[in-house]
C-alpha cells in the first residue's frame, strides 16, 4: 500500500474507523466505477491498485485516497470523498474541499454504439465563434473527430448522443423535434457549451 503524507496520515489516525485497521479488509470494490458529472462534462473513476484506492481521468493521472471513515476518503492534496449509496445500491460520489463541495459525481457505464447508429453523427459541423469546421467520420463502429483533414481523436460514447475523447473534451449532438441529429456542442476545461451547426 501506498504510504500517505504526514497530514493525510495524522488524519487517517485520528478518523478510521477500528474496523478498518487492515487496509486489505476494507470493501473497496463497492465503489470502483466510472464516474460522470453531466453538468460539467467530467469524467473520472476510481480504481484500485493494489490496496489501495485510486481517483482520477485515467490510470495514468490518477492518485490514491485513503480511507478515514466508512465510506470516506481524503487524498494528499486535501480532497475529501464521499460515497453515498442511492436505493439501488449505485455510490454517488461528492467531492470536498475545506468543507466546500465542489463536485458530485454519479456512477455510469459506457453505452456501446454500433455502426448504424454511429452514422447518424457523421458529417460536418461549423462554428461561428471558432470559425471553425470539425468533420466527424465513422471507422468502423467507431466516432473519429477530424479538424482541418487531419484526425484528432476518437470519441468514446459515454450517454446517448454524447462522446468524450481521452483528453477530456466532450461532444453532444443534439436532435429536432423529429429525431435528426442537427446541431452539436463542445466542452471542455476552457469553455463549456460551445456550438456547432450541422452542414448540409
Amino acid at each position: 500500500m501506498m504510504l500517505p503524507t504526514k497530514v493525510a496520515r495524522g488524519l487517517a489516525k485520528e478518523s478510521v474507523s477500528p474496523s478498518f485497521d487492515k487496509p486489505g479488509e476494507i470493501p473497496f470494490s463497492k465503489y470502483l466505477s466510472h464516474y460522470w458529472n453531466e453538468r460539467k462534462y467530467l469524467a473520472r473513476r476510481v480504481y484500485l491498485r493494489g490496496d489501495t484506492l485510486f481517483y482520477g481521468k485515467d490510470r495514468a493521472s490518477g492518485y490514491p485516497i485513503y480511507p478515514l471513515q466508512a465510506n470516506i476518503f481524503q487524498a494528499d492534496n486535501g480532497l475529501r470523498f464521499t460515497f453515498t449509496a442511492d436505493a439501488q445500491g449505485n455510490y454517488q460520489l461528492r467531492i470536498h474541499q475545506f468543507g466546500k463541495l465542489l463536485s458530485t459525481l454519479s456512477p455510469y457505464v459506457p453505452v456501446s454504439q454500433d455502426e448504424v447508429t454511429v452514422t447518424e453523427y457523421v458529417g460536418a459541423y461549423w462554428s461561428n465563434e471558432l470559425l471553425a469546421e470539425y468533420q466527424f467520420l465513422r471507422q468502423g463502429t467507431q466516432l473519429i473527430w477530424y479538424s482541418e483533414g487531419e484526425a484528432v481523436a476518437s470519441l468514446i460514447p459515454i450517454f446517448k448522443d454524447t462522446f468524450q475523447t481521452p483528453g477530456g473534451t466532450t461532444f453532444s449532438f443534439l436532435r429536432d423535434e423529429e429525431g435528426n441529429t442537427m446541431n452539436c456542442t463542445m466542452s471542455n476545461r476552457r469553455l463549456s457549451g460551445l456550438v456547432f451547426t450541422r452542414k448540409e
